[in-house]
């Protein structure tokens, strides 16, 4: 092509494009990039396999009993050669040099004349200690190792393998080992949360470690009014000991020399069944405190595994919460041994059942599976059908408890038994009488005579006695405090007797309607024995215990099931009242509720059926047919004083009524909950818990009742709930539920807020409008000061008394300012973080409202909107930022997540990047744009490298997590830092300064100008963003609430090739065990940071200290970086007048954050001592701190001291928590 302008005045035209050194300039491309993919993702694996951390053995160098070991050694290798120097002499028949040094010394005879008997002694000491000991340990070790559950005599035979509690045990393990900071653990787990399996498995990894686990049954220490863990675990030492005469002598050196050498560790179960009989009722509590003191004053490593109880908390043991099972460790444990696998299938149920809750369910599961039986279900018009494709948690659990109750019956679980199906059916029948008489008790033993009365056959007149005495005693009202009402009577006896001998067979029903207490009491021993042979209770004599709670709530509702609805609320109506009920009758009256439902909507055979469905649910709504299920459990919990009980009856109702044709009685329950949300009191561990757990349960009954009524209120009622809640974790929690609301929940917004609002201008309005009010008030105050101060001269008037009256309303008033400030400020950050979630939980028809809300939002980042200068709160900024973080970390396959507005989502947080003045938001928005920068399905990322790498299959697929190449991960993430902060000036600095936390060239220049500096927080995000995306495994780098990681000890999931349907990136599970070891430095001083800007809570101070730390001189305070001595973390509230921000900071510190907030005045609440000895275990030991700091940096990037001081700084931290 010819160029006809080769020279337009003023102007240059191009080059040609080059065209001979295409192919070659292509092929450098490719292997440019192809080398540079491999050399990042070499980098990224190394670095990713950096700084584990491992167990230790259980072992003292330095101590006494090593000492003398060695001296005891030492004088019997002298005897040993004092007696071969004997045999050479008399083999050879010549004087030693021993010999020649007694004849020339006459001292020598003396001497050895006196330490003879003490180098004999010496001899049967190594004896002693190096043969029989050392042979009693390992002999003890050897079974722990092998068959830990056989040790620990509380495991029940369905524990096969322990499932994603390895890092607790390790956690435990390695905290006991450190006899320095060594305190007892408590081990709290609710119903069926698998305390037992971590024991078992806990016990097994410290024999590993060459320690002696001693699991004991505190059960067994009912018998007297003392509770001794060192005599328990004595006598059950020797129990697992070796017998014989000459062990007998022997048993109590091995156990003292095992107490010497700091070996023993105390395993105790159940502590909430020790202590039970009437003697030591009274003071039960004092006897466990005083108990755990003593262990803990003698440094006896000591474990115990309990029920949430709430004198625990007053105890100087550290108390560990099981948290849910990791999901990927549940899928394998269920799907392993079964080749053909239906995944999808398999992962709907184990993630909507919540499977991971307890083990049982898992076990249940897999035995199923095992026999192909999650993949059945029953004709459509089969009454007892459920709905296996149900999003609801109780229809699936039921589901699977029925299910494996067929199975079993049916001969195809525990086929080995030698009982047929008639007798098993029987067995079971009476087992699940048992268990109905132990749930209105709140018990796991249950004796026989419970169940059988002095007279079995009572006429009518004992049973009319009978009824009147139960309506006598319901008549009496219902105590609130517990002090009278009998739970179980002769009238429940009854009609639980009478229950079980309608379902038995006709031959074994007519022998229990006619035989004798003792004949009766035979044929139940007959079939608990058979019940103990197919492993559902543990049989003895009199007696039966259930070894899962769980499995008992389900048979106690096959009785409940078969008494009716109306007839079960009366059995159950006393076991409300305080102190109960306990969680296994509620779960019981919830699978109750799942059978009538399901009852209800089965297929019928035609209209006529239909119809007399409808008039039969009807008549069971009217008061005629008494009360439902829902409103006994409402009113109990109304009639209850306000605590964590209350809450589970509530939780309860909501869950029972959720499955209600018509709930419109669920608008009572939250109404009742709203009303009394700020007045619930108990321990701050129990009452968080029932909040969070009735938070999830009314989030999954809003949602599944959205299509039956107007949730809309209802919804409201729980954003209420939320801006007056003071718990950080529980705002957090009612804020994730109101945004997967989808198209209900954003409702709220449209009616209650309005979508032509502007939300700044609203909380600017709010705030000018508290001040107004704040202002008139404290003028009418001054006025009635100036009177009170002028009417001195008067007489009559009493001056001291009225401005002291004065100052307390004064004081008032600025509560209450705070107060309302507060409540506001925590309005407007829930809303922010409701708003990306609910962009991305609506559908078409809300979209564009969603989308129009979140851009009245983020145009006050905008500086063409707002002028200059952004008028967005920082506060609020982060907030929004961590509601984009939120919404990412649910995948595309979530039920309360609409994908089409995904693609939304991400253009908007990179726009929120950009215009982002705070560290933390760019923090929070990286790791957002990681989880949704992650590919959704298996296979390489399309963005991925070439080729097959080290990580993939001959087909394409990675071998775990489904990750990016690295050079894209790599300019991934780089593009990302070279957009954060680079609009709009950061608060003291100027645009893109080093406080804005932008990278790149200034101007947008490409490349040229001065560069910018990251935060180093955000730098370091970035690094584990980057092998976040490379490795597939954002749980490992990346984190959803720092506050929740923290406090979670986790588990670690298990690698898979194939595809998973999980709702979440980063699970509930997933805690700080999970976090790669740079990750867990990061979270720690950044929760560190964060409660240094919140301390107080008020919002004035919380942005002032916000705009504060963005500094374009210094990137982070001296008291991160440099020296942390000025947070004095040893503060506590009460103790003293507590030193303002800035007080105890270095002369030079522009920051002014010094000292750390007092014990008691964090608003996230306290790091937890096991997080802070694991940074602690993170920092190099003390023969690697001796070596050069060039070799190796010992410490985080941003921090420059040395180990020994961010060592001490942690201890403190961790003293924290220990301190009453």
């Amino acid at each position: 092509m010819t160029r006809v302008v080769r020279h337009p005045p003023g102007r240059r035209r191009p080059r040609d494009a080059p065209m001979s050194t295409l192919e070659l300039r292509r092929a450098a491309s490719r292997v440019r990039h192809r080398l540079l993919g491999y050399w990042h993702a070499l980098t990224i694996r190394l670095e990713a396999r950096r700084g584990a951390t491992r167990p230790g053995k259980w072992r003292r160098w330095l101590s006494y009993t090593t000492v003398t070991r060695i001296i005891w050694l030492l004088g019997a290798l002298l005897v040993v050669a004092w007696c071969g120097e004997a045999v050479y002499n008399l083999a050879t028949g010549k004087d030693t040099a021993i010999d020649r040094l007694g004849g020339d010394t006459n001292g020598l005879d003396d001497l050895l004349r006196f330490i003879g008997p003490v180098l004999t002694a010496s001899v049967a000491a190594a004896l002693f200690l190096f043969w029989w000991y050392s042979w009693t340990k390992r002999r003890y070790l050897a079974r722990a190792r092998s068959c830990p559950r056989r040790l620990v005599l509380t495991a029940g035979p369905d524990i096969d393998r322990i499932v994603g509690r390895e890092e607790v045990a390790q956690v435990i393990a390695e905290r006991l080992r450190q006899r320095e900071t060594r305190r007892p653990y408590l081990l709290v787990g609710g119903v069926g949360a698998g305390n037992t399996a971590v024991l078992v498995r806990l016990t097994e990894l410290l024999a590993r470690q060459r320690a002696v686990p001693v699991p004991v049954r505190l059960r067994d220490a009912d018998r007297g009014s003392a509770l001794n863990f060192e005599l328990l675990a004595k006598q059950r030492f020797a129990e697992e000991a070796p017998r014989g005469i000459l062990a007998r002598t022997k048993n109590e050196r091995v156990w003292q020399q095992l107490l010497a050498d700091d070996k023993v560790v105390v395993i105790a179960d159940g502590l909430e069944e020790a202590l039970l009989d009437e003697s030591a009722q009274q003071s039960r509590d004092n006897i466990i405190r005083l108990a755990i003191e003593r262990a803990h004053a003698e440094r006896l490593p000591l474990v115990i595994a309990s029920r949430p109880h709430s004198p625990l908390e007053s105890t100087p043991a550290a108390i560990v919460e099981l948290e849910p099972l990791s999901e990927e460790e549940a899928l394998h444990f269920v799907a392993s041994r079964v080749p053909d696998t239906d995944e999808r299938r398999v992962d709907w149920i184990v993630e909507t059942a919540e499977v991971t809750e307890s083990p049982i369910y898992l076990q249940i599961a897999r035995d199923l599976h095992q026999h192909g039986l999650l993949e059945r279900d029953r004709p459509r018009d089969d009454p007892y059908r459920l709905d296996t494709r149900s999003r609801d948690r109780g229809t699936l659990r039921l589901w699977l408890l029925e299910t494996w109750e067929t199975a079993l019956c049916d001969g195809l679980l525990r086929d080995t038994v030698a009982v047929g199906p008639r007798e098993r059916r029987e067995t079971l029948e009476v087992v699940c009488a048992l268990a109905c008489v132990g749930l209105l008790q709140d018990k796991l033993e249950v004796g026989f005579a419970e169940l059988l009365d002095q007279d079995i056959h009572a006429g009518p007149a004992r049973r009319a006695r009978t009824r009147a005495d139960h309506l006598w005693s319901a008549r009496r009202g219902f105590d609130r405090y517990g002090g009278h009402g009998t739970v179980f009577s002769a009238w429940h006896r009854q009609r639980i007797w009478g229950a079980l001998c309608d379902r038995l067979g006709d031959e074994t029903s007519r022998r229990l309607r006619e035989g004798n207490r003792d004949q009766c009491h035979a044929l139940l021993a007959a079939f608990i024995g058979n019940a103990d042979k197919l492993q559902l209770v543990e049989g003895f004599e009199k007696k039966v215990r259930f070894p899962h709670s769980i499995i008992q709530a389900y048979f106690g509702f096959r009785v409940l099931n078969h008494l009716g609805e109306p007839e079960a609320g009366r059995l159950v109506e006393q076991a409300l009242q305080p102190p109960g009920p306990s969680r296994e009758l509620l779960i019981s009256l919830v699978l109750l509720s799942r059978r009538r439902a399901a009852e209800l909507t089965a297929g019928g055979a035609g209209v006529r059926a239909e119809l007399g469905k409808e008039v039969r649910e009807r008549w069971r709504q009217t008061s005629a047919r008494g009360r439902t299920l829902a409103r006994r459990l409402y009113a109990a919990a109304q009639r209850r004083t306000d605590d964590p009980k209350a809450l589970d009856l509530y939780a309860a109702a909501v869950e029972v009524e959720s499955v209600e044709a018509d709930p419109r009685f669920l608008a009572d329950i939250v109404a009742a909950v709203h009303a009394r949300w700020t007045r619930f009191k108990g321990d701050p561990r129990s009452l968080q818990d029932a909040k969070l757990r009735l938070l999830k349960q009314l989030g999954a009954a809003l949602r599944q009742v959205s299509d039956r009524m107007d949730t809309t209120p209802l919804y409201w009622q729980l954003f209420r709930m939320g801006t007056v809640e003071p718990s950080y974790r529980i705002r957090l929690a009612a804020a994730q539920e109101f945004g997967s609301g989808g198209n209900a929940a954003f409702a709220v917004i449209r009616e209650r807020v309005g979508l032509t609002t502007d939300p700044i201008e609203e909380y600017t309005t709010a705030i000018h409008d508290l001040k107004a009010w704040k202002r008139r008030e404290y003028e009418a105050w001054a006025a009635q000061m100036t009177r009170a101060r002028s009417a001195r001269g008067s007489a009559r008037a009493r001056t001291p008394q009225r401005v002291e009256g004065l100052m307390r309303r004064r004081r008032a008033l600025n509560q209450r300012y705070r107060e309302r400030r507060v409540t506001l400020f925590r309005e407007f950050v829930m809303r922010a973080w409701m708003v990306p979630m609910l962009l991305g939980s609506v559908d078409d028809a809300h979209r564009d409202e969603a989308r129009e809300r979140l851009t009245r939002w983020l145009r006050h980042l905008d500086p063409k909107y707002t002028g200059g200068t952004p008028d967005l709160p920082l506060a609020l900024e982060t907030a929004l930022a961590q509601g984009f973080k939120y919404a990412a970390n649910r995948r595309k396959r979530h039920p309360d997540t609409y994908p089409g507005n995904r693609a939304e989502l991400i253009r908007q947080a990179e726009t929120v990047l950009q215009r982002s003045r705070c560290w933390y938001s760019q923090l929070s928005l990286l790791q957002a744009l990681c989880l949704w920068e992650l590919p959704d399905t298996a296979g390489r990322h399309e963005h991925g490298r070439a080729g097959s790498g080290p990580d993939e299959r001959p087909d394409g697929t990675r071998r775990r997590g489904t990750g990016i190449g690295g050079a894209s991960a790599v300019q991934t993430v780089e593009r990302w830092l070279s957009m954060a902060g680079t609009v709009n000036r950061a608060p003291g600095g100027s645009v893109g300064s080093s406080g804005s936390g932008g990278s790149g060239a200034s101007g947008g220049s490409g490349g040229q100008g001065q560069r910018r500096r990251l935060h180093p927080f955000v730098a370091e995000a970035g690094d584990l963003v980057a092998l976040a995306l490379e490795t597939g495994e954002p749980e490992r780098f990346l984190w959803i609430d720092e506050k929740g990681v923290t406090d979670t000890i986790g588990s670690r999931p298990r690698g898979s090739g194939g595809y998973r349907k999980h709702n979440l990136w980063i699970p509930p599970a997933a805690g700080w065990s999970t976090l790669d070891p740079r990750a867990q430095r990061l979270v720690a001083d950044v929760l560190v940071m964060l409660n240094l800007i919140e301390r107080d809570g008020h919002p004035d101070e919380v942005e002032e200290r916000l705009a504060r730390v963005e500094r374009p001189d210094v990137l982070l305070p001296p008291c991160i970086s440099t020296d942390r001595a000025p947070l004095r973390p040893g503060l506590r509230a009460g103790t003293s007048v507590l030193p303002p921000p800035g007080e105890t900071c270095l002369p030079d510190c522009a920051f002014q954050l010094c000292p750390y907030p007092p014990r008691g005045c964090v608003p996230r609440g306290e790091i937890r001592e096991p997080f802070c000895r694991q940074q602690q275990a993170l920092l190099p030991g003390r023969w690697r701190r001796c070596l050069p700091r060039g070799l190796r940096r010992k410490t985080p990037h941003w921090v420059g001291m040395r180990v020994r001081e961010l060592d001490r700084f942690w201890a403190e931290m961790a003293q924290r928590t220990r301190d009453d």
